[in-house]
């Protein structure tokens, strides 16, 4: 992620809504976990919550947020839908891949019970 420190929002600030179209959630994502992964999430919002979609973030070229100084600063104030639009990553497939991650990792757990 290049992000420039100027074109990041103050911490404060709102964000911008996600783009038009079918980005809040992925159907049935919430399954095997607390909260579906959506479009305006942060990316450390979802590793603070699920620490193993880390993998999937670097898999998907997000590779600065190896770096946990990026992950606390810009990984806080930038939403997945931003993240996605200046890396060129599709948003549906991206948001799909880390709900899909989170319900595997979450299936263990539920199956045992």
């Amino acid at each position: 992620m290049r992000f420039t420190h100027s074109s990041a929002p103050a911490p404060h600030s709102p964000i911008s809504p996600p783009p038009a179209g079918n980005h809040a959630a992925v159907p049935g994502a919430a399954t095997g976990c607390e909260d579906p992964i959506r479009a305006q999430d942060t990316p450390a919002d979802v590793i603070d919550r699920h620490p193993e979609l880390l993998e999937t973030f670097l898999a998907h070229g997000f590779r600065p947020l190896a770096n946990p100084m990026v992950r606390k600063q810009l990984g806080r104030v930038v939403t997945l839908a931003t993240a996605c639009q200046r890396m060129g990553v599709d948003l549906d497939a991206f948001l799909a891949a880390l709900n899909a991650r989170c319900r595997a990792e979450a299936a263990p757990e539920s199956s045992g019970k």
